[in-house]
């Protein structure tokens, strides 16, 4: 069978790794710290997000005095408990028979690299996307401004039309649409579905589903 697509572009944070919780309480503590409160509008908000763009948000003016230190704060948490973070099932599954129909995989996402390296370190079988990672240092506008898509994609040697991103966050989406890819959904529990994503956008719950999205 031919796959449709050339290239499949993964979000890592929510979408290869479950680090949801581990991020929001990461900006829980960074609130604790600055006496800021962190509501459910913003963790719901800044998913997918650089943390520089999500503070921003948060923070309005005094993010020019407190950025630095708030970013810091939440960075630092997320980064003590990294072995917090699990691989979704069925990630390396879905992975292996991509590569097998000749699909080049690559990763964007908002983290740092050395977020990302520790989690390719900690979690057996992630290592092959060490070089294959497109992080937050590489891009000056994070999503949901499409650079970061385009530039994998780019970086990947693929036309931008014959990619996919598969993503768990409304920034994902707005980035990705933007960018002129297509965008697949992953959402574990179809209950915390976010109704700001169109329903027309392909969904899956488990990542071995993607090959009947592609094929």
């Amino acid at each position: 069978m031919d796959i449709k697509k050339k290239g499949v572009i993964y979000d890592l944070d929510g979408t290869i790794i479950s680090t949801t919780k581990l991020h929001e309480q990461g900006w829980q503590e960074a609130g604790k710290s600055h006496d800021i409160d962190i509501n459910q509008d913003f963790l719901r908000n800044q998913k997918g997000m650089a943390n520089e763009t999500a503070a921003k948000m948060i923070l309005g003016e005094k993010f020019a005095t407190h950025g630095k230190s708030f970013v810091q704060a939440k960075e630092e948490y997320v980064n003590k408990n990294t072995h917090a973070a699990g691989l979704f099932e069925n990630f390396l599954d879905a992975y292996k028979k991509l590569k097998e129909h000749g699909v080049n995989v690559w990763v964007c996402t908002s983290a740092r690299r050395d977020f990302a390296l520790s989690i390719y370190n900690h979690l057996f079988g992630l290592q092959m996307l060490k070089d294959n990672t497109v992080s937050w240092e590489m891009y000056k506008h994070g999503k949901p401004d499409p650079e970061p898509i385009l530039l994998t994609a780019k970086l990947m040697g693929l036309p931008i039309q014959d990619c996919v991103y598969v993503g768990d966050a409304y920034n994902d989406y707005l980035a990705v649409k933007s960018a002129g890819c297509s965008f697949i959904y992953f959402c574990r529990d179809l209950a915390d579905k976010d109704p700001r994503i169109p329903d027309d956008a392909p969904v899956i719950s488990n990542h071995t589903e993607i090959l009947s999205k592609l094929l």
